[in-house]
């Protein structure tokens, strides 16, 4: 009894951790993007990514730069997407 009371522990908080890995979808947060623009009166600013890009993280860093953050902020909904992660970091990747 105790080795069943063990292991439905154990699959429920694998379970649990991996919705708290999983990541929205790219159509759910583009829907809400959607929402928001027309909102705001803003276009949408889709920025693909992955955590191995070094021309992605110089890109952000750029965006948020004094020079240009409020530009970004003033004109564009933004809505980062992981993409093409290695192996050991798809859990990242938006489905």
């Amino acid at each position: 009894m105790k080795i069943k009371v063990l292991l439905f522990t154990f699959l429920l908080s694998l379970t649990y951790v991996k919705s708290i890995n999983a990541q929205a979808s790219a159509s759910s947060l583009l829907q809400k993007a959607k929402i928001k623009a027309k909102q705001e009166n803003k276009a949408i600013f889709i920025k693909f990514e992955a955590s191995w890009c070094g021309f992605c993280h110089q890109m952000t860093k750029n965006m948020k730069a004094a020079t240009t953050k409020q530009f970004f902020e003033d004109n564009f909904v933004m809505v980062p997407l992981v993409v093409f992660e290695v192996p050991s970091k798809k859990h990242l990747e938006n489905p």
